[in-house]
């Protein structure tokens, strides 16, 4: 049964990479308990309230709400392939009258990210796997309003087997919109290695991930994504339907502002958060979060790279933050 599990690893890889800006509280390693040929329908929903905040060198201040919605059905599977149809809505609604300040233009009052994609994967022969996930999508203030505001993500996997339930995953992607290197296929790796029922681990490039159960109640789980995407969590079981966790998150999200007088530039927002959260599974199809935190390090700049964070840039004060999310599968 293990063998089966780790056939379909090269998969949660594929998706991290695919949509770390998205769920990236989730480590991908938690996903490596899905049966073959029984992926759920699941819908879940994500809403974030960050306070206001004064933006650096300007007359005003900066709070937003954070929505992300996210729908995944399978279309076709059995025990040797599945086809798999996933889509995503976000929204950033922004409450500020700040400016770029180099060009002199506020900041979007809302900023979207609207995807749509599906995935195949296929068993082999002797323990191997091979997948293809294609996503298009358009992170925008006006979505899809012109060819130039669209993201294309495309990954092809293999997953080859190795020593005991270890495995090597091996991907190629191509992105329009990744943080770094954008339009420039990548090559990629990472070895699984699960020495044991409590520790499993994903150690490549251009990622890692691990998780252990240090006993029946307690376990913490960390993933990187190269070069800024850090993700760390102490979970603790309470009772058997509550537990209680806490956490670190750097990330960040890539938009097409609409009136940008260069295609090349994108608005950048990175953050960095302390979380705390109680989480609630009524059963193993329905579960229920509750959390707050602090964010600090939070900027937006428009520019073409991660060096370019010295122009058109917003800066804005450390703050508070809560949230609610719920998941449904069925």
């Amino acid at each position: 049964m293990m063998k089966m599990k780790i056939n379909y690893a090269f998969l949660t890889i594929v998706v991290f990479f695919l949509v770390s800006a998205g769920q990236a509280q989730r480590s991908p390693l938690e996903f490596l308990g899905l049966n073959p040929g029984r992926i759920q329908t699941s819908v879940d929903y994500n809403l974030e309230g960050f306070s206001d905040r004064g933006v650096k060198h300007q007359n005003t201040d900066l709070a937003f709400i954070k929505h992300e919605l996210n729908l995944t059905v399978p279309v076709r599977q059995n025990e040797q392939s599945s086809f798999t149809l996933f889509s995503g809505l976000g929204l950033m609604d922004i409450q500020s009258n700040a400016m770029l300040t180099d060009l002199g233009v506020k900041l979007p009052d809302k900023l979207w990210d609207i995807n749509l994609g599906g995935s195949y994967r296929r068993r082999l022969e002797d323990d191997k796997a091979a997948g293809l996930i294609v996503s298009v999508g358009s992170p925008s203030d006006k979505p899809f309003d012109q060819a130039d505001m669209i993201a294309v993500n495309v990954t092809g996997t293999l997953k080859l087997p190795a020593t005991g339930n270890d495995a090597w995953l091996l991907f190629l992607n191509y992105a329009t919109n990744r943080e770094f290197l954008p339009d420039i296929p990548i090559p990629g790796f990472a070895y699984f290695w699960n020495p044991s029922s409590k520790f499993k681990a994903l150690a490549g490039i251009p990622f890692a991930n691990a998780e252990y159960e240090i006993s029946d109640d307690l376990s913490v789980k960390a993933s990187y994504l190269i070069p800024r995407a850090i993700h760390a969590e102490v979970n603790y079981q309470l009772t058997d339907p509550v537990s209680l966790y806490s956490g670190f998150h750097w990330q960040n999200q890539r938009f097409y502002r609409a009136d940008r007088d260069d295609n090349d530039e994108r608005l950048f927002y990175y953050e960095k958060k302390l979380v705390g959260g109680v989480r609630l599974e009524l059963n193993e199809n329905i579960s229920f979060e509750l959390f707050s935190g602090y964010a600090f390090d939070r900027f937006f700049f428009e520019g073409e790279k991660y060096n370019d964070r010295g122009q058109n840039r917003i800066t804005f004060g450390d703050g508070f933050f809560a949230g609610i999310q719920s998941v449904i599968r069925f």
